[in-house]
């Protein structure tokens, strides 16, 4: 009779792989009775043969993937064990390869001692140089192989080398003596160039590039031209003709022996167009060259003063070397450093009771004396205070090539730079006389001019009073310069445009020039001091104090034009 075909229910197959039976009855101790079952269920039919050779092999499969996962698992935990126990290497400096009684051996620094070890053989020694860090064991006596890391360090500036092979740097003002990386054999070093050295190993590793200054530049040539400048055309005139007679003529100037001039010093009272020549002359001498190009540094002396002992003389120097380098690359392109207040650095040798200052003028005076060509570096400084700068610099061959005296504005000098300032293309008022745009134009100057030097003008701003009890007045002629008229008339634009805006009515009047003159000279006079009269007073005696300082009530100004009794 055919046998009766029989599936296996899973929760048998189950039981019979380990679980347990209907019951609940584990069956993990009874591996006789289950062999026993499982062959009379392979005898009752072909279907419970396969159910239970597939529930076998899937069981098997399982357990083989547990089995791996766990291998896998295992090896994780072993790799992070012996990680988290492993022995940290120590990072140390290689010097050279010695051979011993013992064999070669490798000279390394590890902190400040020096150590032979052994180099392991994966290390490739052709690829080891002095000064490379390299990695040594825990036992600090094996190099496990060379770092790749970017090493930090101290710049120090190079001097010369030794006969051994040995550098001399300097590092705030003290000679050191150091060795040699092998990637500085592969450099010429000359003196003066930065390199990247260690204390703790006193070696030098490489040489840094310098900073080419960028950041002292202005972008281009300057916007301002003598053209712009109103007022200093004798004193414009003066600073073109020395430097125009040996670029037109140099034949005529080498048969004279006549020296470039490397240097202008612009003197005169705060806000007389100083600085404007100084641009003005760098965008003047871009149209002269080749190129069509000028570089211009406007350099503040306080900004170079450091509170760290001789580091003010090192950025004086570094500001000298940036402006030689750019001559240097761009020979065609100008290059104008322009010192402003340049007694801030160059003020009598002896004033200074911590001689700090008298170290920085040395240094400044030595960038100064032609020792070392500037190429085509053309140096301007400015000052208001000739008096209190050291001789040593006010002479030819230094800073005072040229000496430029920029005056306060007379009358016509200041009509000129009233013009600059209130140009033709500009809506004025009509006043009085005026017919149209540019007689009312004419008729504001006149008008502001009378006020400000006639004597019955605008009257005295200030009283100064002396030791001897004398007194002297103080008149808007007194204070008068181009930056003060460059204020009158950005004050009088001002009042215009706001009174246009809010009324609709358009135009310069000469009463927006009062006003604003009035407002700009009562500020300049309450600058006035006992100490710094002599700053803007050009006639002061100089063996009289000055006691006080009196600053006069103003009155109300009327709208018309102060006659002169010249």
């Amino acid at each position: 009779m055919a046998r009766r075909s029989r599936r296996i229910p899973p929760q048998m197959l189950a039981s019979l792989l380990g679980g347990a039976n209907a019951t609940g009855e584990r069956l993990d101790g009874r591996i006789e009775e289950r062999l026993d079952f499982m062959s009379n269920l392979r005898g009752e039919s072909p279907e419970a043969s396969r159910d239970l050779d597939r529930s076998l092999l899937l069981e098997v499969s399982r357990v083989r993937e547990a089995l791996e996962a766990a291998k896998a698992t295992q090896a994780e935990m072993r790799e992070l064990l012996e990680k988290l126990t492993a022995p940290p290497w120590h990072v140390a400096t290689f010097l050279a390869s010695v051979t011993t009684a013992f064999g070669q051996r490798f000279e390394v620094l590890h902190r400040d001692a020096r150590r032979l070890v052994a180099v392991h053989q994966d290390v490739e020694l052709s690829e080891l140089r002095c000064g490379d860090e390299v990695y040594l064991n825990e036992g600090l006596n094996m190099v496990m192989g060379k770092s790749l890391v970017l090493s930090p360090g101290e710049t120090a500036v190079f001097d010369r080398h030794l006969a051994d092979g040995r550098l001399v740097i300097r590092s705030r003002d003290e000679e050191i003596v150091v060795l040699a990386a092998a990637v500085l054999g592969d450099e010429t070093l000359e003196q003066g160039n930065l390199v990247r050295w260690s204390r703790t190993s006193m070696m030098a590793y490489e040489r840094v590039e310098s900073a080419k200054g960028e950041g002292l530049f202005l972008e281009g040539k300057p916007a301002e031209t003598f053209n712009d400048i109103g007022g200093l055309d004798q004193e414009i005139e003066k600073l073109k003709r020395a430097i125009l007679l040996r670029h037109d003529h140099p034949d005529k100037a080498r048969k004279y022996d006549l020296s470039r001039a490397g240097s202008v010093l612009l003197v005169g009272p705060p806000g007389t167009g100083k600085t404007l020549i100084a641009k003005g002359l760098a965008s003047w001498l871009g149209d002269l060259s080749p190129s069509g190009r000028s570089r211009f540094m406007n350099i503040k002396p306080g900004s170079l003063h450091s509170v760290w002992y001789s580091q003010s003389e090192q950025n004086y120097r570094e500001v000298f070397r940036i402006a030689r380098e750019a001559g240097e690359q761009d020979p065609d392109v100008p290059v104008v450093l322009f010192f402003d207040e340049v007694d801030a650095v160059s003020s009598t040798r002896g004033a200074s009771m911590t001689r700090v200052d008298d170290r920085v003028l040395m240094a400044f005076a030595a960038e100064l004396d032609g020792l070392e060509s500037r190429g085509n570096v053309m140096v301007v400084g400015a000052t208001n205070r000739p008096d209190s700068v050291d001789p040593a610099i006010m002479r030819p061959g230094r800073l005072a090539d040229r000496i430029i005296n920029v005056p306060r504005p007379d009358r016509r000098a200041s009509g000129e730079i009233f013009g600059k300032h209130l140009r033709p293309d500009m809506p004025y008022r009509m006043n009085g006389n005026g017919h149209d745009n540019e007689s009312a134009r004419q008729e504001i100057f006149e008008s502001a001019l009378s006020r400000i030097f006639s004597p019955n003008g605008a009257g005295d701003l200030a009283s100064v009073s002396f030791a001897d009890g004398s007194r002297r007045s103080v008149r808007p002629g007194d204070l008068i310069s181009g930056a003060l008229i460059a204020s009158i008339a950005l004050g009088a634009r001002e009042r215009a445009c706001a009174r246009e805006v809010d009324t609709g009515e358009g135009g310069i009047s000469l009463e927006d020039v009062l006003v604003a003159s009035e407002e700009v000279f009562a500020e300049t006079a309450r600058v006035l001091t006992r100490a710094n009269c002599s700053n803007y007073l050009q006639d002061m005696p100089q063996d009289l104090a000055v006691t006080r300082v009196d600053l006069t009530p103003r009155r109300v100004h009327r709208q018309h034009r102060y006659l002169s009794d010249q």
